[in-house]
């Protein structure tokens, strides 16, 4: 996201969940934000929660978050990315209450993203919302069989 209008907000918040059946899991997560403007606030957010129905035996997913600011006066830049990898290594089906406690934290970050608080209180707060996305899509990999839950998980995480 490219941010070059003076004095603005611009936010975008990008939640999302794959799913790989494949040996190789390289999925990409990026929160890029850029910034080229003065007063203005540039806030990238990116949350993927992979699931790996498959063997998924080589691991090489990206997660990167990054801020830029370039010929700025006065402007704040912020991306968050975290990326987590679960590994049931079966067919999933996430249950509709799930769905809606996922739609529902989505929701939740970007709002966060939008907000004025500063970065650091943001930072928590999705650190937050995402584990609380882990955590659902676990309990129900949980319910429905996963012998492994919380063991059988890698996790990639990246902060900038």
């Amino acid at each position: 996201m490219d941010n070059r209008t003076d004095g603005s907000l611009l936010a975008r918040s990008n939640p999302a969940g794959a799913v790989d059946d494949g040996a190789t899991v390289a999925n990409q997560n990026i929160a890029y934000a850029h910034a080229t403007c003065t007063g203005c606030r540039t806030v990238a957010v990116a949350v993927q929660i992979v699931i790996v129905e498959g063997s998924g035996t080589d691991f090489r997913p990206t997660n990167a978050a990054v801020a830029v600011n370039e010929n700025c006066n006065s402007c704040q830049t912020f991306a968050f990315a975290r990326q987590f990898v679960l590994t049931p290594h079966r067919r999933v089906q996430l249950s509709d209450q799930t769905w809606r406690k996922l739609a529902q934290l989505r929701q939740q970050m970007a709002t966060e993203s939008q907000s004025l608080e500063p970065f650091a209180q943001m930072d928590a707060n999705l650190e937050s919302l995402s584990q609380q996305m882990v955590a659902a899509v676990q309990a129900d990999l949980q319910r429905s069989g996963d012998p492994g839950g919380e063991q059988g998980d890698h996790k990639v995480d990246e902060r900038d």
